[in-house]
């Protein structure tokens, strides 16, 4: 999937358009913790990617995201 994809994904999710890459999600206006869960059952579901307390912790931006997901494909090779 294109990074152009994923991040289409993420900004439905956030219902704002990513414009920098390192932004906190924690400063997004629509940010609370049911969106943060929101956002971790999709990426569960979408990418197939283990959601345990070390990955919520890592999950601090649109940079993070990418970062995990092409992680968590170079395992699956």
């Amino acid at each position: 999937m294109s990074n152009n994809k994923i991040k289409n994904e993420i900004e439905k999710i956030l219902d704002e358009k990513i414009v920098d890459n390192e932004k906190k999600f924690s400063r997004y206006k629509n940010w609370d913790s049911l969106l943060h869960m929101n956002l971790l059952v999709h990426l569960r579901d979408r990418f197939n990617i283990n959601i345990n307390f070390k990955n919520i912790k890592k999950i601090q931006n649109y940079a993070s995201i990418m970062k995990l997901i092409k992680k968590n494909e170079i395992k699956k090779k």
